[in-house]
């Protein structure tokens, strides 16, 4: 009986308090605004794959967040407000293909000026020129460079056997890239990028390089996306019926265009 009235006058500590989530949480409709991002994710998601710009192994969710993040810095989907489901939206229209349909998006949301919009930094926008180059580089060496060569290159970067697979890959693009070249179509390169950034932005750039500070954040991506695709269908990568469906139809509108 004296343990059990101890136990009750005991003084019960109170429960400490859960740790609050310090994830912001955004004010998106699950149904109307939430599960419409990601649909188009993954579909975005899925022609990155299928393109390889990025890893297989990479998981939808991780890519899915890093990609809100860099479009409008937020950790996810959840954490958005209404006036982000726009530039998020458009993103992954470009990312899948859609450009026409993003750059509509894109307009009616109402482009920010540079000073508004954080993105615009010139850190960010390097970064993304930077990718553009890198993707230049790529194709040039791979439709310039002997295969014999590409693969020693590769032996040597993994210090041991190169997989057959990836071989088998890269002679599939070659030869892609060499039909077009039949074709009397060069391969894309800084000339080529510098043209479709004049027709597709109206901006007066006199070289490649001077891209960097002419467009801003959004357009640079716009681009990126574009060229990335475009160096897939040179090198008959992905899936001709789901690649870049922006484009074809634009170049349905445009039978003379040399693109």
């Amino acid at each position: 009986m004296a343990t059990k009235k101890n136990a009750a006058n005991r003084t019960t500590k109170p429960a400490r308090n859960a740790k609050k989530s310090t994830v912001p949480r955004g004010n998106l409709d699950p149904k109307r605004e939430i599960l419409p991002l990601v649909m188009a994710a993954r579909a975005a998601y899925n022609i990155q794959i299928e393109t390889g710009n990025i890893d297989a192994s990479t998981g939808f969710d991780e890519w899915r967040r890093e990609q809100v993040m860099q479009v409008v810095g937020k950790p996810g989907l959840t954490a958005l407000l209404h006036q982000d489901w726009r530039p998020v939206m458009a993103h992954f229209q470009m990312l899948a293909g859609k450009d026409d349909a993003a750059f509509a998006l894109h307009m009616r949301s109402g482009r920010r000026t540079d000073k508004a919009d954080a993105r615009n930094t010139h850190e960010n926008s390097d970064t993304v020129f930077q990718v553009i180059k890198q993707a230049l580089r790529t194709h040039s060496y791979l439709a310039r460079t002997p295969i014999s060569q590409i693969i020693a290159d590769k032996a040597d970067a993994t210090q041991g056997p190169v997989p057959s697979s990836w071989i088998e890959s890269i002679k599939l693009r070659a030869v892609s890239i060499a039909l077009h070249q039949a074709a009397e179509k060069d391969i894309i390169g800084e000339a080529y990028t510098l043209i479709v950034a004049r027709r597709k932005f109206h901006v007066q750039a006199a070289t490649f390089e001077a891209l960097r500070d002419r467009l801003n954040h959004g357009q640079l991506a716009g681009l990126r996306s574009t060229i990335i695709n475009r160096i897939a269908a040179r090198e008959g990568v992905g899936s001709p019926e789901t690649r870049n469906v922006g484009q074809k139809q634009s170049a349905a509108r445009r039978p003379s265009d040399p693109f």
